[in-house]
């Protein structure tokens, strides 16, 4: 490299590259594509249509619940898993509302509630995803009560 030329030039350079790359960039995003005319040889091409899925009973009144626990409003929350599961005991949602339950009992630091419910987990649930995290939340629960 030529030594008349300061250290920081070739940072400049590199800076000026990078502008370019993202004026470039900037400037070929966001532009539609051009319509298609439809002619007898070639029909244009529509989009598939976007259909919105309705919510099942089940699937509503498990996020109604859910909305609960997540703004914290824990024991609203733990009557509504339990009017959930009471009125839809074979929804794949069944077991979430249980282990939902157990962690609602931990947030309000009532651990052998927690620990009764994440039991009623394993026994009516035993292949929940939630199993082996009920299992060992079981185990760490009975320890800190030993404490």
């Amino acid at each position: 490299m030529n030594k008349n030329l300061p250290k920081w030039f070739p940072y400049v350079i590199v800076a000026i590259i990078v502008v370019i790359i993202i004026g470039v960039i900037i400037s070929t995003t966001g532009k539609k594509a051009p319509e298609q005319v439809s002619t007898p040889e070639t029909p244009a091409v529509t989009s598939p249509v976007e259909t919105v899925k309705e919510k099942t009973p089940d699937e509503e009144a498990y996020e109604k619940a859910r909305e609960l626990y997540y703004d914290a409003k824990y024991k609203e929350a733990i009557e509504a898993y339990r009017k959930f599961i009471k009125d839809f005991p074979d929804s794949e949602y069944a077991d979430d509302a249980q282990y939902e339950i157990a962690l609602s009992y931990e947030f309000l630091e009532d651990y052998k509630k927690a620990i009764e419910e994440y039991e009623k987990l394993i026994k009516n649930y035993p292949n929940s995803e939630y199993v082996e995290s009920a299992k060992s939340s079981i185990d760490y629960l009975k320890d800190y009560l030993k404490k």
